[in-house]
C-alpha cells in the first residue's frame, strides 16, 4: 500500500539485488520470474535429496562389506528351524549311548526274555484265572485287564526291543553332532541371540538391507537423471528471464537519462551491465549501474563515483519509473533530496508533481522548492507538557503554508521579502 523511501535508502543504489529488482520492475518480468523460482525451488530440493542419497551411500559403502560378511557367515551356515533343539537330543543321546543301551537290554530281559519274565508272569496270571472262571465269574473283570495288560506289555516289549537295536555308541556322530552345535553356539554368540530363529531374522534384514543399498545406485541415476532435466528446464526459464531483462535496459538506461538531464545532469549517463552468474534466486543475472556525470568520466559503479546529491536525484528518478509501472497508490519521499538545494530541488520538486498525478506523494523535505510544490502542506512538530514531549502534526492554512515556506527560506526571523519570495513560490505551483 505504501512505499517509503528513508534517508537512508539511497544506499540501495549500490545493492546488485535492489538494481535488479528496479530491472524487473520496469520489465514485469514477475510471471517469468514465479515459474524460475519454482523451479529453481524443486531443483534446489531434487540436489538436496540427491546429495543426502550420495552421503548415505558413501556411508553404506563403508559397513557393505561387514554386512555382507555376517550375512554370508549365517546363510553358509543353512540353519534350519528347530535343528538346535533337535541336535542337542541327539548330543545327549550319543553321550549316554551305552548307558540307555544297557537300560533298554534290561527292560526287554526283564519283559520276555530268560525264565522268570513278565509276559510269562502275566500269561500264567490270565491262564490260571480262566481256569476258575466258571466256578468263580466274579473274576472275569480281573482276567480281562490282565489280557490288556499283556498286549501292552508285549507292545512295550517290542517297542524297547526296536530302540535297542537303534542305539549305538558312534564317536564319529558325535563329534559331527557337537560341531554343529559349536558353530550354532558361536554364531548365537557373535550376533548376540538366543536360537536359530533369530539368526534367521537377522539374515532376513542383512538381505533387505543389502537389497537397499544395491538400489541405492538406481535411485542415484533416477536423481541425477531428473536433476539434469530440471536443470535444462532451468536454464531455458532463466535465459527467457534474462533476455527479457537485457531487451527492457536500455529503455530504463533512457528515460533514467532524460530525467537526470531535466535535473540539472546535461552529461549524466547510466547504464545497466548484466553479468552471468550461476543458478540463484532471482536467475542467472547479476546487475551493476554503471554511471558517470561528466562527459570524461569513465563509466564506474554508481555507488563509488555518485555523490550525494546525484545518488539523491538518480533514486527519485528510479522511483519516477517505477512509479509508472508498480501499481502502489502512496509512496513516501522522507529527505530524498538530501544533498541538494536551489533549481536542483525545484526539479525534483516537478517530478514529484508529475508523480503525484499517478498516486499520492507525501514528501518530507526541508526545502521551500520542494514543499511548494506540494497541494497540501502538513507541518510536524513538538510541544512540550510538564512530564513529556509530544509530535504533532497540522495541515495549514494558505497564510500558514506562506509563514512556513518564508521560514524555511529565511530561518526563524521571517522578513518581509521572505513572505514576498513564499508567495511567489507558491503562486507558481
Amino acid at each position: 500500500l505504501i512505499d517509503i523511501h528513508s534517508q537512508h535508502q539511497n544506499l540501495l543504489l549500490s545493492n546488485a539485488n535492489f538494481q535488479l529488482d528496479v530491472i524487473d520492475e520496469v520489465a514485469k518480468t514477475q510471471p517469468e520470474k514465479n515459474n524460475y523460482q519454482q523451479l529453481y525451488a524443486q531443483y534446489r530440493r531434487t540436489l538436496a535429496q540427491l546429495k543426502q542419497l550420495q552421503q548415505q551411500a558413501e556411508q553404506d559403502e563403508k559397513d557393505v562389506e561387514f554386512m555382507q560378511f555376517q550375512h554370508d557367515q549365517i546363510d553358509k551356515a543353512a540353519l534350519k528351524d528347530g535343528e538346535q533343539a533337535e541336535l542337542e537330543a541327539e548330543q545327549n543321546m550319543l553321550e549316554n549311548a551305552e548307558s540307555i543301551k544297557e537300560a533298554l537290554g534290561q527292560s526287554s530281559q526283564l519283559l520276555q526274555d530268560g525264565e522268570t519274565n513278565i509276559l510269562t508272569a502275566i500269561k500264567g496270571c490270565i491262564d490260571s484265572l480262566s481256569g476258575i472262571e466258571n466256578a468263580y465269574p466274579q473274576i472275569s473283570g480281573e482276567k480281562k485287564r490282565l489280557e490288556s495288560l499283556l498286549i501292552e506289555a508285549k507292545d512295550i516289549s517290542r517297542e524297547i526291543e526296536g530302540q535297542l537295536d537303534t542305539v549305538e555308541a558312534d564317536p564319529q556322530r558325535l563329534t559331527m553332532v557337537a560341531e554343529r552345535l559349536d558353530t550354532i553356539y558361536s554364531l548365537e554368540r557373535k550376533h548376540k541371540v538366543d536360537t536359530i530363529e533369530q539368526l534367521l531374522t537377522l539374515k532376513d534384514e542383512l538381505s533387505a538391507r543389502l537389497a537397499q543399498i544395491t538400489r541405492a545406485d538406481d535411485d542415484i541415476a533416477k536423481l541425477k537423471k531428473t536433476a539434469e532435466q530440471e536443470k535444462l528446464q532451468l536454464q531455458k526459464l532463466a535465459e527467457t528471464l534474462s533476455e527479457k531483462r537485457k531487451s527492457n535496459a536500455p529503455a530504463i538506461e533512457k528515460q533514467l537519462g532524460a530525467l537526470l538531464h531535466s535535473l540539472g545532469m546535461p552529461n549524466a549517463k547510466l547504464e545497466v551491465q548484466f553479468q552471468a552468474v550461476p543458478f540463484g534466486e532471482s536467475g542467472t543475472d547479476s546487475v551493476s549501474f554503471l554511471f558517470s556525470a561528466n562527459k570524461d568520466h569513465n563509466m564506474q559503479p554508481i555507488a563509488s563515483i555518485a555523490s550525494g546529491g546525484e545518488m539523491s536525484r538518480v533514486m527519485l528518478g528510479l522511483k519516477s519509473i517505477l512509479s509508472q509501472t508498480r501499481e502502489m497508490p502512496t509512496v513516501i519521499f522522507d529527505e530524498i533530496d538530501t544533498g541538494v538545494s536551489g533549481d536542483m530541488a525545484a526539479k525534483m520538486g516537478s517530478i514529484m508533481q508529475q508523480m503525484g498525478q499517478r498516486m499520492q506523494v507525501i514528501s518530507i523535505t526541508h526545502l521551500p522548492q520542494i514543499a511548494a510544490k506540494g497541494n497540501t502542506h502538513y507541518m510536524v512538530y513538538k510541544t512540550d507538557t510538564d512530564t513529556t514531549t509530544v509530535s504533532r502534526i497540522k495541515r495549514l492554512t494558505e497564510e500558514e503554508r506562506v509563514q512556513a515556506v518564508a521560514r524555511m527560506l529565511s530561518g526563524d526571523k521571517i522578513s518581509q521579502a521572505a513572505m514576498d519570495n513564499a508567495r511567489e513560490l507558491l503562486s507558481q505551483n
